[in-house]
C-alpha cells in the first residue's frame, strides 16, 4: 500500500464516488451490486457495527428492500476489501462477544429470526475476529504494531472464559472476559471490564 494510493476511511468516500461515477448514495440506499466498484479501491476499509440492533432497529424504519443493502459483511470481503468491526457504543451495546456472535449468525440473542437475517452475508467466525482485532489496527494504520498475537507486536489481550473456536455460535455472546493485559501489564484480572466499566458510569 502506497502513501499516495486510496486508503482508509477519510479519503475512501470521495475516490469511491469518482470510481462508481457517483453511483454511491448515503445512507446505504444502493444495492448490493454498488459494493465491487466502491471495495476494489485500494485499501479500502469499511469501518462498521456488528450488532443485532442494526437490523432490528433499521429493518422496520427503512423497510426490507434497502434494509438489504446495509451491513453486506460477506459481499464486502468478497469483494477484496477488509471489514473493522467494532461496538459504536453508546449507539449499540458494548459487549463484543454478543456482536460476534451476530457477524456468525446474523441472528438476535434469542435466535431470531430463524435461520438468520440474509444468512449469506454471514462471516466465519476467524472473519469475524479477523475484523474485531487486525481490521481495526489496519484502519489506523497500525496493523505493524498490534491486531494479531506474535512476538514484537503490543502485547494488548483479552483473556475469556472458554475457547471461542470450540463454543457453538449461538453461545459465543455468553463469552466472559475473565482478564485484561495491555502492554503486557495485567490490568483487570477475575473480572469482567464491561462490568467496571458499567459500574463507573
Amino acid at each position: 500500500r502506497k502513501p499516495t494510493s486510496v486508503k482508509r476511511p477519510a479519503a475512501a468516500t470521495t475516490s469511491a464516488d469518482e470510481v462508481t461515477g457517483g453511483a454511491l448514495t448515503p445512507r446505504g440506499s444502493r444495492p448490493l451490486t454498488s459494493l465491487p466498484p466502491f471495495c476494489r479501491v485500494a485499501g479500502t476499509v469499511a469501518p462498521t457495527s456488528d450488532s443485532h440492533i442494526l437490523f432490528e432497529v433499521w429493518l422496520p424504519h427503512i423497510g426490507a428492500e434497502r434494509a438489504a443493502s446495509g451491513w453486506p459483511w460477506r459481499s464486502i470481503l468478497d469483494s477484496g476489501a477488509r471489514i473493522a468491526f467494532g461496538t459504536d457504543w453508546p449507539v449499540v451495546p458494548m459487549d463484543p462477544a454478543a456482536s460476534l456472535q451476530v457477524a456468525v449468525t446474523r441472528q438476535t440473542r434469542a435466535g431470531e429470526p430463524a435461520g438468520g437475517w440474509l444468512p449469506d452475508q454471514r462471516l466465519q467466525l476467524a472473519e469475524a475476529l479477523a475484523a474485531w482485532t487486525f481490521g481495526g489496527a489496519f484502519a489506523e494504520h497500525a496493523e505493524d504494531q498490534k491486531g494479531i498475537l506474535a512476538g514484537g507486536m503490543l502485547a494488548d489481550i483479552a483473556v475469556l472464559d472458554r475457547d471461542v473456536v470450540s463454543a457453538p455460535a449461538s453461545e459465543i455472546g455468553e463469552l466472559k472476559v475473565t482478564a485484561t493485559i495491555v502492554g503486557g501489564l495485567a490490568i483487570v484480572i477475575g473480572a469482567d471490564p464491561l462490568t467496571l466499566l458499567a459500574s463507573q458510569a
